[in-house]
Formats: C-alpha cells, sequence, structure tokens
C-alpha cells in the first residue's frame, strides 16, 4: 500500500520555497529541483578560477607590454 502522494507527485515532486517569490528563489527552487546543487557549486568555482586566471595572465602581459614600451 503506497502512500497517496506517491500517485499525485513526480519523482522529482520539492516542495516550493516559501513565500513563494519565484524570481527571487529561482537559482533556490532550481537546485532542490535537480538535487545538483553541488554541481552548480563547482561549476561556479571553475568559472570563477577560470576567469580570475585569465584576468591575471591580461594584466601581466599589459604589464610586459608596458615595459618594453616605456624602455
Amino acid at each position: 500500500m503506497m502512500p497517496y502522494y506517491w500517485w499525485y507527485y513526480s519523482p522529482y515532486y520539492y516542495p516550493l520555497a516559501f513565500p513563494p517569490m519565484t524570481f527571487i528563489y529561482d537559482l533556490y527552487n532550481l537546485m532542490l529541483a535537480t538535487y545538483y546543487w553541488k554541481l552548480y557549486i563547482e561549476t561556479f568555482r571553475m568559472a570563477m578560477e577560470t576567469w580570475s586566471k585569465s584576468f591575471e595572465a591580461m594584466f601581466k602581459a599589459l604589464e610586459a607590454q608596458s615595459k618594453t614600451s616605456t624602455t
């Protein structure tokens, strides 16, 4: 005998964030719905690391360029 919500809700049913401010809690609800919160965090961390490395490389290139142009 299965409980009634077994038939009424999908396997990915999750309670909505309360109060239902859809746009504010959109990422939060997405993370709850997919159970991939770890993946979201890791993806964001990887993106930030890539951005910081590229930014650092750009500034190093600019620094080297300014050193060669001023001498």
